[in-house]
């Protein structure tokens, strides 16, 4: 229950405030919930706007582990790491 109700806040937060910090937080509240799409596409559109950075740390980050093994957020990763460098 307590995931949810994170979750829950996480996607009010990125509503109401926007920005690359609530919505990449809340890209993580969907990953862990296993709301896998939702959390994809969220990083998604955050690589469209030019907002994703440390794209080393995306990748490793613990919290992003349920999106790893999928081949949209490797894709992302390619991709964003391609337009960057």
């Amino acid at each position: 229950m307590a995931a949810q109700e994170a979750l829950g806040l996480a996607r009010r937060a990125s509503t109401l405030a926007g920005g690359p910090v609530y919505n990449l937080a809340c890209a993580c509240a969907c990953a862990q919930c296993g709301e896998i799409d939702e959390a994809l596409s969220i990083l998604e559109e955050l690589d469209k706007g030019g907002q994703l950075k440390n794209l080393e740390w995306l990748g490793k980050d613990p919290d992003r582990g349920p999106l790893r093994a999928r081949p949209r957020f490797e894709a992302l990763l390619r991709g964003a790491t391609a337009a960057s460098g």
